[in-house]
Formats: structure tokens, sequence, C-alpha cells
């Protein structure tokens, strides 16, 4: 794997410990598999169903998509070495490897059953109000969303996570942005790749919506959290700027964010 610098404090320096936040090189990567992320007591047959796997689901454009981004990014990995993800489809609430979903959440990747998890509701909702836009919407969240599924394939998130318990909460929250522009990068890349489904500018539109109507989702009182590989803490112009990087190079190597992170500590 490539050593790169984060910038900390005043200067560059290259953080101890071996915690030099480059993404794995996906070309050269030696595809170990993760150690399985259900906990115990969890039995997986509790939250199967309602997935892309389902007859009823399989026209669903969201599991369309879901196809080609795990087609593509399979050729990414050793042959045989990609693990792919699923879409799990509740209404207004369900149940999770992560425990239980609500529609407040908005669509959100759950490590431990490696699952992608999408409200109906909220997406029939998202229809009603935008009409055709929501569907580059649609697909710009199925992409982020995968793209974190990536970065628990590749270990980032363990390094970053490993890293973050020695940091005050605004250097984790930094971090954290990072690993959802990240995301934007892989969904770009995605999008590169698949042209014939989606284009810069739907990419971009699509972006757009997602990140406003996760703005409106944070700012119910109620709002719960399950896991942190939701809607973003990034900037709209920050997340573009990374989308379009993905877009512009078709490369996953390129999508390093981190090396852009000043740390205060």
């Amino acid at each position: 794997m490539r050593r790169r610098m984060i910038a900390m404090g005043y200067g560059l320096l290259i953080l101890a410990l071996g915690y030099a936040f480059a993404p794995p090189s996906l070309r050269f990567w030696d595809g170990r598999a993760p150690a399985p992320r259900t906990q115990a007591g969890e039995a997986m047959g509790q939250i199967m169903g309602n997935s892309c796997a389902d007859a009823k689901y399989q026209a669903n454009p969201a599991c369309q998509i879901l196809a080609t981004a795990n087609a593509s990014w399979a050729k990414a990995f050793p042959a045989g070495k990609y693990q792919p993800t699923q879409i799990r489809f509740y209404a207004q609430t369900g149940k999770t490897g992560c425990g239980t979903a609500q529609s407040a959440m908005g669509p959100f990747y759950c490590p431990t059953d490696a699952s992608i998890y999408l409200d109906e509701t909220w997406l029939q909702t998202l229809s009603q109000t935008h009409g055709t836009a929501a569907e580059p919407a649609k697909a710009y969240i199925v992409a982020h969303e995968l793209g974190h599924h990536i970065q628990y394939l590749t270990g980032i998130v363990d390094q970053i996570r490993a890293y973050q318990t020695r940091l005050p909460a605004a250097d984790r929250e930094k971090l954290q942005t990072a690993l959802d522009l990240q995301a934007d990068c892989y969904a770009g890349v995605w999008a590169a790749q698949n042209g014939a489904l989606t284009n810069a500018t739907d990419m971009e539109n699509g972006l757009r919506l997602a990140q406003a109507e996760g703005a409106k989702l944070k700012r119910q009182p109620a709002a719960p959290v399950l896991v942190p590989e939701n809607f973003s803490l990034a900037s709209v112009r920050d997340r573009l700027a990374w989308l379009k990087r993905g877009l512009d190079t078709g490369d996953p190597d390129r999508c390093d964010p981190f090396q852009t992170v000043r740390l205060d500590k």
C-alpha cells in the first residue's frame, strides 16, 4: 500500500504507528476477506427478505444500479475476492444488523450485515415530491452507500476508527467527513464506468438533491443515529469536487481525501 501524508497542525507529518490514511490500492490489494461483522446473537435470518434478491424488487431501479455497481467493483478486486453488498428495503421501520431502522435515518449502510438499507416510504415521497429528478438522486445514493461498503472491505474504516479514538471530537469529525467524501468519489468512479446508465450532470444533480433531503432529515429533533455511514457532514461544494474526481478519472486510487485533512492535534 502506498504511504501518504496527512496535514497535521502546522506541517506535514507522517502519522505514527503506520497510520497513513491512503486508500488501499484496489489494483494491488491482496483481497484478504474481512472478518464477519455479524454481532453475537444476531441471527441473519431475522433480517433476510425484502431485498434485491426477491423477485418483486428485481425491476426496481435501485436494484439495477446495485447490480452494475457490484459488477464494476468486482473488477477492481482480485478474481473471486469481492464480496457484493445487498439492498434491503423496509417501510418506515425495519430490523437490521445494526438495530432498528427508522425513516428519519434516511438511506444508510450497515457494516454488520454488509447491507444498504432504503426506506420504501421515503423513496416514494422523494419521487412524489421531485418527479423524474428523484431518479438520479436514487442512483447517487446507492452508489455512495456502496462506496462505504468498499471502505469496509479494504479496511480503511477500521484504520480510521482506530486512530479516531485518540483524537478530540473536532478531529474525529474531520476524518468522518473524509470518509464520506471518499464514498462520493467512489460513486463517481462507478458512474464513469457506467456511462450508459448515468452521466456527470445527473450524478451531480442527484448529489445536490440527496444532500438537501438529508439536511431535512438531520433537522428532525427526534432523528435517531444508527450508524455513521449515512448522510454527509461535508459541504455540497466539497462533495461535488470529490464526486467529480471520480467521474473524471474513473480510478478508485485517485479517491484519497485523507491527504487533505488538517488535524488540530
